[in-house]
Order: structure tokens, then C-alpha cells, then sequence
């Protein structure tokens, strides 16, 4: 294995686990439960696919729970700053990996996964506002729009890189990480295409966490196998 190969396997190893554990600290930070409308049942998803002020009234207005509901939902937007580069690096790595293989749609999706992490520090940027909006007692409608917007900015994008991971991992006989990974692009853009019902834009977060943890479970796997080509050529 080369040197370039090897930054490309650590790379993604290192992404990888930073990404699992941002994901448990996030989960420690975020708000667990609200009353949620829709069929939604996680509050950040609620939160980024609001559409009317109604899907946010769990944050609205000054009584203890909204207030909580705010404080806990800005504390886990402060972790969020950095796990885009994880799970994003992770995508990345691995597109660069196919690439070298020979797989130059990769190239391209590499591209686009580089570009999820300034789409979701933007779409960060305008939940702060909406945030800020909040706690001030002010009409947040006129920014939710413009959060509908850079969400999907974001998950599009997460979309597109998937569904060109999985392609080549399924070029490459890479059957379930191939497998998952379409299945959360596909997901993604069902949510869209449906205007992210509840219901449907909680499996869409499932099929993309398990997609996200198959890949950093194939990089545990490929590591050792590569070290141990490495021990037996030795």
C-alpha cells in the first residue's frame, strides 16, 4: 500500500471515530424529548425541517420548557460545528480511495462531500438566527424559508455523496456498506420529494446513521486487513 493510501485509510479512521464520538456527546447535548408535531419524534430534526412557527412552538415563547428546549438545542449547535468535518472527512476519504482505484465518478463526489461541511456550518448559522429569533420573542416565519433552504443545501449535497460512495462500493463487491449508503441517498431524496414528513424524515436520520457506521466499520475492517497484508508480505 502506498503513502498516499495509507493518509487516506487513517484519514478515514480518524474521521470515523471522531465522528462517533461527537455523535454520543451531541446526543448528551441536544434536547432528548419536546412535543413535536408531525410524526417527529427526535427535536433537532423538527428544528431543521420546520416549515410554520407552529413545528417550532416547543422552543417558543418564555415558559421553563422552551427555555430549556433553546438552551440545550444551542449547546448542541456548538458541537455541530465540528461534526460536519468528521462525518463529511469520513465521506471524502473514502470517495479519494475509489478515485485511486480507478473510480472517477468519485473525483466528482468527493467534490460535493467537501462541500457538506460549509452547507451545514450555514445551515448552523441560520438555526443560531432562528435561535436568536426565538429567545427574542420576534416572528421567526421570515426565517424559515431560508432555513428550508440551506438544510436541503446540506442534505443534498450529503445525498449525492452517498449515493456515489455506494455505487463504487458496489463496483468494488462492497455488497452492504454499497447497499446502505444508497439507501440513505435514497431516503434523503424521498424526504424531499414528500416535503419531510415526520415520519419519513426519522428514517431517513436512521438510514443515514446506519449507513455512516457501516462506512466507519469498513475502514475498521480494511485497516486490519491492510496491516495484515502489510505483517505478511514483511
Amino acid at each position: 500500500m502506498s503513502k498516499v493510501d495509507r493518509i487516506i485509510v487513517l484519514g478515514a479512521a480518524l474521521c470515523g471515530i471522531a465522528m462517533v464520538v461527537l455523535s454520543v456527546w451531541m446526543l448528551t447535548r441536544y434536547p432528548a424529548t419536546a412535543d413535536l408535531t408531525d410524526g417527529y419524534r427526535t427535536p433537532v430534526l423538527a428544528f431543521e425541517f420546520a416549515q410554520t412557527p407552529a413545528d417550532l412552538a416547543f422552543m417558543t415563547g418564555d415558559s421553563d420548557s422552551a427555555v430549556r428546549h433553546r438552551a440545550a438545542m444551542a449547546a448542541g449547535q456548538q458541537l455541530d460545528t465540528a461534526f460536519p468535518v468528521a462525518y463529511a472527512g469520513l465521506i471524502v476519504f473514502l470517495l479519494l480511495g475509489q478515485a485511486r482505484r480507478g473510480r472517477k465518478l468519485a473525483w466528482a463526489g468527493a467534490l460535493i462531500g467537501l462541500l457538506i461541511v460549509p452547507a451545514d456550518w450555514h445551515e448552523n448559522a441560520v438555526m443560531a438566527a432562528v435561535l436568536n429569533t426565538l429567545s427574542a420573542g420576534e416572528p421567526v416565519a421570515p426565517l424559515l424559508p431560508t432555513l428550508w433552504t440551506a438544510t436541503w443545501l446540506k442534505w443534498g449535497a450529503i445525498a449525492v455523496a452517498l449515493a456515489t460512495l455506494g455505487l463504487g462500493a458496489l463496483r468494488e463487491r462492497q455488497r452492504v456498506n454499497g447497499g446502505l449508503a444508497l439507501i440513505a441517498a435514497i431516503l434523503i431524496a424521498a424526504t424531499a420529494a414528500l416535503g419531510a414528513p415526520g415520519w419519513l424524515a426519522e428514517g431517513m436520520m436512521v438510514g443515514v446513521s446506519l449507513s455512516l457506521l457501516g462506512l466507519v466499520v469498513g475502514v475498521g475492517v480494511q485497516s486490519r486487513g491492510k496491516r495484515l497484508d502489510s505483517a505478511l508480505k514483511d
